[in-house]
Protein backbone atom coordinates (compact mmCIF):
# COMPACT_ATOMS: atom_id res chain seq x y z
CA UNK A 1 0.00 0.00 0.00
CA UNK A 2 1.86 3.26 -0.99
CA UNK A 3 2.41 5.94 1.77
CA UNK A 4 -0.07 8.97 1.32
CA UNK A 5 1.52 11.24 3.61
CA UNK A 6 3.01 14.25 1.63
CA UNK A 7 6.15 15.35 3.79
CA UNK A 8 6.68 18.36 0.87
CA UNK A 9 3.38 19.72 1.84
CA UNK A 10 3.54 23.63 1.68
CA UNK A 11 1.25 25.96 3.81
CA UNK A 12 -2.02 26.90 2.51
CA UNK A 13 -2.11 29.95 0.58
CA UNK A 14 -4.48 32.55 1.50
CA UNK A 15 -7.33 32.99 -1.44
CA UNK A 16 -7.39 35.79 -3.44
CA UNK A 17 -10.41 37.34 -1.56
CA UNK A 18 -8.51 36.78 2.12
CA UNK A 19 -5.78 38.29 0.33
CA UNK A 20 -7.80 41.81 -0.80
CA UNK A 21 -9.58 42.09 2.83
CA UNK A 22 -6.31 41.64 4.89
CA UNK A 23 -5.23 44.54 2.15
CA UNK A 24 -8.45 46.88 2.85
CA UNK A 25 -7.79 45.87 6.37
CA UNK A 26 -4.15 47.14 6.50
CA UNK A 27 -4.61 49.94 4.01
CA UNK A 28 -7.53 51.56 6.16
CA UNK A 29 -5.30 52.53 8.92
CA UNK A 30 -5.52 56.24 9.28
CA UNK A 31 -1.82 56.51 10.19
CA UNK A 32 -0.97 54.65 7.11
CA UNK A 33 -2.86 57.23 4.81
CA UNK A 34 -1.34 60.02 6.81
CA UNK A 35 2.38 58.46 6.45
CA UNK A 36 2.35 57.31 3.05
CA UNK A 37 -0.24 58.81 0.73
CA UNK A 38 2.04 61.95 -0.30
CA UNK A 39 4.97 59.57 -1.48
CA UNK A 40 2.19 58.58 -3.86
CA UNK A 41 1.69 59.72 -7.65
CA UNK A 42 -2.28 60.45 -8.46
CA UNK A 43 -2.83 57.97 -10.50
CA UNK A 44 -1.20 55.56 -7.51
CA UNK A 45 -3.59 56.87 -4.70
CA UNK A 46 -5.94 56.91 -7.23
CA UNK A 47 -5.70 53.19 -7.59
CA UNK A 48 -5.49 52.56 -4.22
CA UNK A 49 -8.83 54.37 -3.30
CA UNK A 50 -10.80 52.58 -5.79
CA UNK A 51 -9.71 49.26 -4.17
CA UNK A 52 -10.72 50.53 -0.81
CA UNK A 53 -13.86 51.41 -1.89
CA UNK A 54 -14.41 48.28 -3.64
CA UNK A 55 -13.74 46.71 -0.36
CA UNK A 56 -16.42 48.97 1.09
CA UNK A 57 -13.59 50.87 2.90
CA UNK A 58 -15.45 54.34 1.87
CA UNK A 59 -13.86 56.71 4.67
CA UNK A 60 -10.20 55.33 4.09
CA UNK A 61 -10.42 55.71 0.29
CA UNK A 62 -10.98 59.53 1.05
CA UNK A 63 -8.48 59.37 3.80
CA UNK A 64 -6.34 58.45 1.51
CA UNK A 65 -7.22 61.64 -1.09
CA UNK A 66 -7.71 63.76 1.49
CA UNK A 67 -4.50 62.86 2.92
CA UNK A 68 -2.33 62.76 -1.11
CA UNK A 69 -4.09 66.31 -1.42
CA UNK A 70 -2.22 68.22 1.10
CA UNK A 71 0.95 68.09 -0.86
CA UNK A 72 -0.14 68.49 -4.51
CA UNK A 73 0.65 70.80 -6.44
CA UNK A 74 -1.74 73.31 -8.59
CA UNK A 75 -2.62 71.80 -11.61
CA UNK A 76 -2.38 68.36 -10.30
CA UNK A 77 -5.21 65.95 -9.81
CA UNK A 78 -6.10 66.32 -6.40
CA UNK A 79 -4.85 69.86 -5.62
CA UNK A 80 -7.16 72.05 -3.20
CA UNK A 81 -6.63 75.31 -1.30
CA UNK A 82 -6.03 73.75 2.08
CA UNK A 83 -3.10 72.11 0.21
CA UNK A 84 -1.52 75.46 -1.17
CA UNK A 85 -1.99 76.42 2.34
CA UNK A 86 1.09 74.23 3.75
Amino acid sequence: MPDTTNTNRTPDRPTFLDAVADFALVFSRPDTAADLATRLSCREVDALAEMLRACGQVEAADLWIEEHATDDDEGDAHHTERGSEQ
